[in-house]
C-alpha cells in the first residue's frame, strides 16, 4: 500500500514539472510578444511640458547627485525631492552643486513615505507625474518611453523594467539574488500585460508614473496617508501596491514597458538584511492582492476578477509548485530512508 501511494507521488510530481513548465513557456511567450505591441505616440506632449519626477529621500543615498542627473537628462519639466527638516540643509547643499533650475526641495517633518509622496503629488502642476526612487538610475530614453506609454488617453499608470546594479566592483550573494528576483519579476510583468490588456502585477516604487489627476484628490490623500490592514493596524509601507490599486479600482488601465532602452537600474540591500526587505515586499504583495480580491468579489466586475485572478496565478503559482514537489521528494527520502520502497524500484521513477 504504501509502495503505491509513492509511485502515485512520484507521478503527481511529473505533472506538477510538466504544469510548470507549460506556465513558464507562457510568461517567456508573453515576455517576448509584448515587444511587439508597443503603442506608438498618441500625442505631441513633451517629456518638458508633460512630466514633473518626484522623489523622496533622507540624503544619504550615495550615488543621488548622479542618479538626478540621469533624470535631468530624459528632459523632465520638473524635479520635485520631498526629504524630513532635520535632512533639509545636506539635501539642498547637494542640489545646489547640480545647477538646474528644474528641481524644487520641499521638506515635512518626519520621515515617512506616503506623507513625502502626498506633498510631492500636491506640488505637481504637469498632466504626468513619475514617482522615482532615490537609488535608481535612468536610461537616456526612460522618460520618452514613458510618456508613449502614458500618451494612451485610458492609462492611469504605467512602468519599466529594472536591472540590479552592485554596490561594489561585483555582486554580492544577496545582490545576485536580487538580481535574479527582478529578471523574474520583469517577465512575470510582462507576462500579466500581455495576457490583461496591460494591467501589472504592480507598479514598482522604483519608477512608476501616473496621471496626475488621478492622485490629486482629496480621497485619494485620505485613504493614502489613512491606510489601515483590517480598519486598525496602520500601513507605512505598501505604497506601490496601493497606488497600482487605486488607479485599477478606479477604472484606468496601466502598461509595461519591457523595452531594452527604457530599463533603469536599481540596487537591493548587499547583506543579510536583503531577506528583511524581502520579507517586507512578499508581505506587502499578499496583503495588496488579498485586498484587491475582495474588492473584485464585492464589484462584481468580470474583467476586475479575472486580472486579479491572473495576479495571484502569476506571482505564485511557480513557487508553490516548486514548494510542493521538494516536500513530496522529501516525504519521499523519508521513506525510503525507512525501508518503505526498494531503491531500484524508485531509480526507475
Amino acid at each position: 500500500m504504501a509502495h503505491a501511494k509513492l509511485v502515485l507521488l512520484y507521478q503527481v510530481v511529473r505533472l506538477s514539472r510538466y504544469i510548470r513548465l507549460v506556465f513558464d513557456l507562457l510568461q517567456f511567450y508573453g515576455y517576448l510578444r509584448l515587444r511587439n505591441v508597443q503603442a506608438s505616440p498618441r500625442t505631441k506632449l513633451t517629456t518638458r511640458d508633460g512630466f514633473t519626477i518626484v522623489s523622496w529621500t533622507l540624503g544619504d543615498q550615495p550615488n543621488y547627485a548622479a542618479n538626478i542627473r540621469s533624470w535631468l537628462s530624459c528632459d523632465p519639466g520638473a524635479i520635485i525631492i520631498v526629504t524630513i527638516d532635520e535632512k533639509l540643509a545636506t539635501v539642498r547643499t547637494l542640489i545646489e552643486t547640480l545647477e538646474d533650475q528644474r528641481i524644487r526641495l520641499y521638506s515635512i517633518k518626519e520621515a515617512n513615505v506616503r506623507n513625502q509622496a502626498s506633498e510631492g503629488i500636491r506640488r505637481t502642476t504637469t498632466p504626468f507625474i513619475v514617482f522615482v526612487d532615490d537609488d535608481v538610475e535612468w536610461s537616456l530614453h526612460t522618460l520618452h518611453h514613458i510618456s508613449i506609454a502614458m500618451s494612451d488617453p485610458v492609462v492611469g499608470g504605467a512602468n519599466t523594467m529594472k536591472r540590479v546594479c552592485p554596490s561594489g566592483r561585483s555582486f554580492t550573494i544577496w545582490e545576485s539574488f536580487g538580481a535574479l528576483n527582478l529578471v523574474r519579476r520583469n517577465i512575470l510583468h510582462s507576462f500579466m500585460a500581455y495576457f490583461s490588456h496591460g494591467h501589472v502585477l504592480n507598479l514598482s516604487g522604483a519608477t512608476a508614473a501616473y496621471r496626475t489627476k488621478v492622485l490629486q484628490q482629496e480621497e485619494f490623500y485620505s485613504a493614502f496617508k489613512n491606510d489601515c490592514w483590517r480598519g486598525r493596524y496602520r500601513i507605512r509601507t505598501g505604497d506601490d501596491n496601493f497606488l497600482t490599486s487605486w488607479v485599477v479600482q478606479k477604472g484606468w488601465q496601466t502598461r509595461f514597458i519591457n523595452d531594452p532602452k527604457a530599463l533603469v537600474k536599481t540596487t537591493v540591500n548587499s547583506d543579510s538584511t536583503y531577506l528583511k526587505q524581502l520579507l517586507r515586499w512578499s508581505r506587502d504583495t499578499a496583503r495588496g492582492y488579498l485586498r484587491d480580491l475582495r474588492f473584485a468579489i464585492k464589484s462584481g466586475d468580470t474583467s476586475f476578477r479575472f486580472y486579479c485572478s491572473l495576479k495571484i496565478l502569476a506571482n505564485y503559482t511557480s513557487d508553490l509548485a516548486v514548494a510542493f514537489e521538494t516536500g513530496i521528494l522529501l516525504l519521499v527520502t523519508i521513506f525510503r530512508g525507512c525501508g518503505a520502497i526498494d531503491h531500484d524500484h524508485s531509480s526507475q521513477m
